[in-house]
């Protein structure tokens, strides 16, 4: 925010000189002008065009400095993500500019992605749920707002807690899939921590990708008595469910960790798909 308070005195002040130079350049031409010497003598309305030539002549200056200020903005305030992932200050010009963090359009795209790697596969097409869009939604923003990566809460809840809040009935059973993926820069040729959470997100076809490389979540991805589903993100993260009747996603909370141990030890599964 500091580079963009310097930036802004800069566009302001360089602005003023040119709102200045324009009007001074007008005055001298216009003395130079071969009427100018008829205008003198009708004073009464000199004055009209002269005012209307200088008030075009700001509002052009101070378009200039209004999108000079719009680019500083953007360039300091993604510069400012980088260092912290913190946007509860961002005001009205910031959300303005930010890209939306839930990116559902880029969802549902990476869910039809989804539908056509099941499709290669021989299952079902599924039927996007809304129902498992809000509740992936909100699994991901609590994910990023309380800083942690798990299908377990820091209470011990996951997500079929939280089933009956977002209208899903005791029949019904939820298959979550998690992700958090982070671009690093390079400063100097060296890779840093800094955080990019705007604007170069991982695509959530990408993610999708990265769901298909690992064993269990494939096998989610791909399980044949899934129904419906949803992909949701908040920033940098993003959940899948599936939505099955088959208690598939059902019984205790387990843990990430849990979750990909079993997935080590465990023999293949019926309808498992190998992936390259």
């Amino acid at each position: 925010m500091v580079e963009f308070l310097i930036n802004a005195t800069i566009f302001l002040l360089v602005g003023i000189a040119v709102v200045l130079i324009l009007s001074l350049v007008s005055l001298i031409s216009e003395q130079k002008s071969p009427k100018s010497r008829y205008r003198r003598n009708y004073r009464k309305p000199r004055f009209l065009p002269r005012f209307k030539k200088f008030n075009s002549q700001v509002f052009l200056g101070f378009s200039l400095i209004f999108l000079a200020l719009i680019l500083s903005f953007q360039s300091s305030y993604t510069n400012d993500l980088w260092e912290d992932k913190d946007v509860s200050e961002v005001n009205f010009i910031q959300r303005l500019l930010a890209i939306p963090p839930e990116r559902k359009a880029e969802c549902q795209l990476g869910f039809s992605y989804v539908n056509l790697l099941r499709e290669i596969h021989g299952r079902n097409k599924l039927n996007w749920d809304e129902r498992a869009y809000d509740l992936a939604v909100a699994r991901s923003k609590d994910m990023y707002k309380r800083d942690y990566f798990d299908h377990v809460t820091p209470e011990g809840t996951c997500a079929k807690d939280l089933q009956k809040e977002y209208g899903f009935s005791s029949q019904e059973f939820l298959a979550e899939n998690l992700s958090m993926r982070t671009y690093y820069t390079v400063i100097n040729g060296v890779e840093t921590d800094k955080k990019v959470q705007l604007p170069t997100l991982a695509k959530v076809t990408e993610v999708v990708d990265g769901w298909m490389n690992s064993r269990g979540h494939r096998y989610n991805l791909l399980f044949p008595n899934h129904q419906a589903g949803a992909i949701g993100c908040y920033k940098n993260f993003c959940t899948f469910f599936g939505v099955n009747q088959e208690n598939f996603g059902g019984g205790k909370c387990t843990t990430g960790e849990e979750g990909l141990e079993f997935w080590r030890n465990v023999e293949k599964q019926p309808d498992e798909v190998d992936y390259p």
